[in-house]
């Protein structure tokens, strides 16, 4: 019992550093300014900005996701101040023309991304975005058990929400778009 308890003691300990290591990550890139690559320093892969769907809050995630039947889509929970939803773009910029071809990439933010800045940005980042007001995106993340930046949702051809990840998980989550595939 006794082991036990300083087990689970040391997993919480570790648990709370981790989670107090990525905020304060965030806190100090907040105020950096991130960049991506502009357009004509990348294959010109399209980016479109769409039209919120035109429904509640809470169901927007599902409106979103609908319009994507059939396909296999990563969406990507981000912000325009996260440095970290900034270098996993960066990664996974390459794999779109290649490994990650057959998949559709979905982008959304919100008002905590000045809408100016995220404009300037949309056009260096593959995929289709959505920019949320009010109170959408809290309501996504807690519908999805998450509660920061960036996170992903894995989404099957059959619209299954197979796994959602806090933070860029690399190769276990290019895994699971391979097998989606």
């Amino acid at each position: 019992m006794k082991k036990a308890l300083i087990i689970l003691a040391l997993a919480a300990v570790v648990a709370v550093s981790f989670a107090s290591g990525l905020l304060d990550g965030l806190k100090e890139n907040a105020e950096e300014e991130a960049v991506l690559p502009q357009p004509e320093q990348t294959a010109q892969l399209p980016a479109s900005v769409k039209e919120n769907p035109a429904v509640e809050p809470e169901k927007m995630l599902d409106a979103i996701l609908a319009r994507y039947a059939g396909e296999v889509v990563l969406v990507d929970f981000w912000a325009t101040w996260c440095k970290p939803c900034l270098q996993a773009m960066e990664k996974l910029e390459p794999l779109k023309q290649n490994r990650l071809k057959d998949v559709k990439f979905v982008y959304v933010t919100d008002a905590t991304s000045p809408r100016d800045t995220w404009e300037q940005m949309v056009p260096g980042i593959h995929g289709d975005h959505y920019y949320l007001e009010g109170a959408g995106m809290d309501l996504i993340l807690g519908q999805l058990g998450s509660g920061g930046y960036p996170t992903y949702l894995v989404v099957d051809r059959n619209g299954k929400q197979v796994k959602t990840f806090l933070g860029y998980q690399g190769e276990k989550m290019l895994q699971l778009l391979d097998k989606a595939l």
